[in-house]
């Protein structure tokens, strides 16, 4: 299938000149279309047909090929399409067609719409010849040269305002917003909006700007014809007055938009469309011209590139955020694994431990047959006593691992019971541990709440409470610890105050994390998580305070009876 190039300007205009197979242009005498025109290059161009389909190449020249006014390197050629080579202007005639010049499409301008061009690939002369400052520009000094010169200057301006303006949104609407407050402001449209092509083909409205004629009216409605042509026919369009445009007589939106002037041009990526771009103008005085739809369609394809680049952005963005949420699962598994490993464990040792504990805890017994002995003596009585709790404290520290190794805790059994006396036994029992044996302690009553406790239970979380406290006093500090009870808002409140080094920011999260200590090998990690169980299996709550440097106030509270 051949075509034919009809000569618009130029030393052949009005001549057609038919293309079979492949032709030469250039000054060379072996070209096959000779020009004399001395800034074309000796071979310039070829025009060729490959598989029904026709394309035009640049061989090299320093001057360029223009296709629809924009410089290519190598670009298919449809019925229509212009083609400038320095002075000589073509027109592309298909088989059979109409070789006369057509006459002046007036107000309905179509545009076959192209991508973005390739800036890195792009020599000075290319800037130049967009800009228009070329050899025969610069020596003209015509109104009409300098008002083209100027044209195109306000576009690159308007061009660099957009480009500014894609760099500094990260998100595809907030772009597309931006996009357009330019577009409207620089060309002076009463409304614009950016359309997308969704999934399946269809499209949906992204960004709408501008006002509507009416101002009470709500905001314009989008024209499903002219997005639908848009993107249908991948071409750029122009109408004058849309009221006469039998291409848009069907659609309604345009007429209750009261829309005269019209202009719209497809964004792309290459080969894919992304959406559009449309404008409209209801004044009578505000007419697109020809160079506006060019600057629009430049536009468009700029945009369908910053568009794809923050699409893309943004899934990777996603799956960054999808790859460190499944490591932070990973860990967090791996975690609890771990951690399942060591309560298995743990579990094991206690429940070896608990038979030999309670074997070697029989001399214990002793103490009760010489209470019951010496039963007049204070002193025996008083030790009797230190040493039978001791026995049970052991006894349910030891079921209490096993429990808490097992998932569970041990079973609760509270009562009726003065919190102040539970408080006051326990620092009795505290007289003979080596770890407080050197921290002043005070107790600070100013309430004397009744509250139902399990007493064992509460008392293994007190005696744990003041050992950390003591353990967290340097030990070139002498420990000071307050007791202190208290009652408000229907509760019994309970505070461990200390003077020692404080929990820095960065460990507050792994206070209550099983197997977490900052002991080293002097504990297991296990003491406070355990004593926030029984609190909590008691309706109450275990949590603190801390300032490093000064020390930490662990609070618990107990639903009062």
């Amino acid at each position: 299938m051949s075509f034919a190039l009809t000569a618009v300007t130029g030393e052949l205009t009005g001549q057609s000149i038919p293309v079979e197979g492949s032709l030469t242009v250039g000054r060379a005498d072996d070209c096959d279309l000779v020009l004399t025109e001395r800034r074309l290059s000796r071979r310039h161009a070829r025009f060729y047909e490959e598989d029904g389909r026709w394309f035009v190449e640049d061989l090299g020249s320093p001057n360029g090929t223009v296709v629809n006014e924009r410089r290519v390197r190598k670009c298919e050629l449809h019925p229509g399409d212009t083609i400038v080579l320095c002075k000589s202007t073509f027109r592309v005639q298909g088989e059979g067609d109409d070789q006369t010049e057509p006459p002046d499409p007036g107000p309905r301008l179509v545009k076959r719409a192209g991508s973005a061009p390739d800036l890195e690939s792009m020599l000075a002369e290319d800037f130049f010849s967009a800009l228009g400052l070329t050899d025969d520009t610069l020596l003209d000094t015509s109104a009409s040269s300098l008002a083209r010169l100027v044209h195109q200057t306000r576009s690159f301006a308007l061009l660099h305002e957009i480009a500014k303006a894609m760099q500094r949104r990260h998100d595809p609407q907030a772009m597309l917003t931006a996009v357009l407050d330019v577009l409207l402001k620089a060309t002076g449209a009463s409304r614009a909006y950016a359309v997308l092509v969704t999934d399946d083909g269809g499209f949906e409205v992204s960004v709408i700007r501008g006002q509507s004629v009416d101002d009470e009216g709500g905001p314009p409605i989008v024209s499903s014809t002219v997005t639908e042509h848009v993107l249908r026919d991948r071409a750029s369009i122009l109408t004058t007055d849309a009221s006469t445009d039998d291409r848009f007589a069907q659609a309604e939106s345009l007429f209750l938009n009261q829309t005269r002037a019209l202009m719209a041009a497809p964004m792309l990526l290459q080969d894919r469309v992304l959406g559009a771009l449309v404008m409209e103008s209801s004044h009578l005085g505000r007419r697109f011209e020809e160079p506006d739809l060019d600057l629009l369609s430049v536009v468009a394809s700029t945009v369908g590139v910053g568009l794809h680049n923050l699409r893309l952005a943004q899934k990777r963005e996603e799956t960054i955020h999808a790859l460190e949420a499944a490591q932070a699962e990973l860990l967090a598994t791996q975690e609890r694994l771990i951690q399942a490993e060591q309560m298995a464990a743990l579990g094991r040792l206690s429940s070896g431990i608990a038979h030999e504990v309670k074997n070697h805890l029989s001399p214990f017994l002793l103490a009760s047959m010489v209470a019951k002995k010496y039963a007049d003596d204070a002193e025996i009585q008083d030790a009797a006593e230190l040493m039978m709790e001791a026995q049970q404290h052991i006894l349910d520290l030891v079921n209490e691992v096993r429990a808490f190794a097992r998932g569970g805790q041990s079973e609760h059994n509270p009562e009726p019971t003065d919190l102040v006396e539970v408080v006051k036994g326990v620092l009795r029992f505290v007289k003979c541990d080596n770890t407080l044996a050197r921290a002043r302690i005070e107790l600070e009553i100013e309430a004397e709440p009744i509250v139902q406790l399990d007493a064992p239970r509460f008392r293994q979380v007190l005696i744990n409470l003041l050992r950390n406290a003591a353990d967290a006093v340097p030990d070139e500090q002498r420990p000071h610890i307050r007791i202190r009870i208290l009652e408000h808002g229907g509760a019994a409140w309970i505070d461990v105050i200390d003077n020692g080094r404080g929990i820095p920011a960065a460990l507050a999260d792994q206070v209550f994390t099983p197997f977490f200590s900052t002991k080293g090998d002097k504990g297991l990690g296990l003491g406070l998580d355990i004593s926030r169980k029984i609190i909590r299996g008691h309706g109450g709550e275990l949590g603190f305070s801390s300032e490093p440097g000064k020390g930490t106030t662990f609070r618990i509270r107990l639903p009062a009876s």
